[in-house]
């Protein structure tokens, strides 16, 4: 029951709400623990990600990655596949950009079976997406909604990790413990 509740999680069944975090280089974030995005290079941006509401989206330091993964998979970090990093086998897919405008949103990146993750601000940034073996990653050079963060704006959140207090995910730590 509890991967059928896991793999559900990541079906889109609500209007998608956008969440726009700020990245700087030497940070990661976790959507769940089914993804990772390294910011290894390149001027501070903002991603804006549209997945369903039951996956959570964690930023950390790229160094605390791995630790964070093998400490909050299945708490902070939901919906999983494994707890065990090893057994997750994440490929890397390598992105050099060069966005041209602060104001919208220039390149979408397409994560099969996840949703996708937007990127706004101006200069160069080199991020590394790693996901699950036989995952497809790809880029799209025009944003499907370049708009969004112009029109939805910013929303700042406190703490590290967004949608960790969704129904489901206060509902998985209920059972869990």
């Amino acid at each position: 029951m509890d991967n059928y509740i896991n793999m559900i999680s990541t079906f889109i069944i609500k209007k998608i709400k956008p969440f726009s975090v700020n990245v700087k280089q030497g940070y990661s974030i976790w959507l769940g623990a089914l993804a990772r995005i390294d910011m290894l290079n390149g001027n501070d941006k903002f991603f804006s990600f549209f997945l369903s509401h039951d996956v959570t989206i964690h930023k950390t330091f790229l160094l605390n990655a791995e630790k964070i993964f093998e400490n909050q998979a299945g708490n902070l970090l939901r919906p999983v596949i494994t707890n065990k990093l090893e057994e997750l086998e994440l490929v890397s897919h390598n992105f050099d950009l060069k966005c041209d405008k602060y104001d919208v949103l220039n390149y979408d990146i397409c994560i099969s079976g996840l949703g996708w993750f937007s990127i706004s601000g101006k200069g160069f940034v080199q991020i590394d997406v790693l996901v699950p073996k036989g995952v497809k990653v790809y880029l799209r050079q025009k944003s499907l909604m370049p708009f969004e963060i112009k029109e939805g704006g910013i929303k700042k959140y406190f703490g590290n990790t967004i949608n960790a207090n969704s129904k489901l995910n206060k509902k998985m730590r209920a059972d869990k413990n």
